[in-house]
């Protein structure tokens, strides 16, 4: 293999990290899974739930809990952008795939996401345990109808 003299050297790194960035663009291989887990969910009393975001069934449930100006909603936590995995960070829902930020209540407060997070079903069952329902989707636009949140 010839060796190369430095604007070579320089020509070839930059091609090979042109091409490396457009790759991580094109799929960064973190989006987010189809749900194949559990569709609805009995949780603690409305009285358990702590003011803010709630990260328990994260995991177990593709939601986030949150409780804030006398409602308790389940939000997703899949970026509505790419699909990927949204964090909780302090009061706010970050996407660390392209750096959406959310608003508790699933407002778009930074894009790329241009599309607010959806709700899941939410409300109270006969035990007076809340209970989420990921088959009942809110989109913005219904986010204050029956069954989009509890008042607590």
């Amino acid at each position: 293999m010839p060796e190369l003299n430095r604007r070579e050297f320089v020509l070839a790194a930059g091609a090979a990290l042109s091409s490396a960035c457009l790759a991580g663009c094109a799929s960064d291989g973190t989006a987010a899974q189809p749900w194949t887990g559990p569709m609805t969910f009995e949780l603690p009393a409305p009285s358990e739930i702590k003011e803010g975001i709630d990260t328990r069934w994260l995991t177990t449930g593709g939601f986030f809990l949150v409780r804030n100006q006398g409602r308790i909603y389940a939000v997703t936590s899949t970026c509505s952008h790419k699909a990927c995995p949204l964090a909780a960070k302090e009061t706010q829902f970050v996407c660390p795939c392209h750096g959406s930020r959310f608003t508790p209540a699933g407002k778009v407060l930074v894009g790329p996401a241009t599309t607010p997070l959806a709700r899941f079903g939410t409300s109270i069952n006969a035990a007076g345990h809340l209970f989420v329902d990921r088959n009942k989707i809110f989109p913005e636009a219904q986010w204050d109808q029956s069954g989009a949140f509890v008042t607590v």
